[in-house]
């Protein structure tokens, strides 16, 4: 995959944050990625404080896209036969 400069930042600080899920009667649920990790990664990433709000933004459009394509997989990995 091709990161364009001006993206990397936001990759470096998404690879260092845990998607979070969620447990119900159903089964597991992806919720994205928690605001206190991409706070406490770009805090630990040394990352400007002028640059967090662009960062953390471009990081929540990661785990929302992430969360999108987990929950899908789970989803499907339900929905196969013989599964519970």
């Amino acid at each position: 995959m091709e990161v364009l400069a001006c993206n990397w930042t936001a990759v470096e600080i998404y690879q260092r944050c845990q998607l979070t899920f969620v447990g119900g009667s159903t089964g597991a649920v992806c919720i994205g990625i928690a605001s206190h990790e991409i706070h406490a990664a770009l805090h630990l990433g040394g990352i400007a404080t002028a640059l967090w709000p662009g960062t953390a933004d471009a990081v929540r459009l990661m785990g929302r896209t992430a969360m999108q394509a987990t929950n899908r997989a789970i989803a499907k990995a339900r929905s196969q036969p013989g599964r519970p």
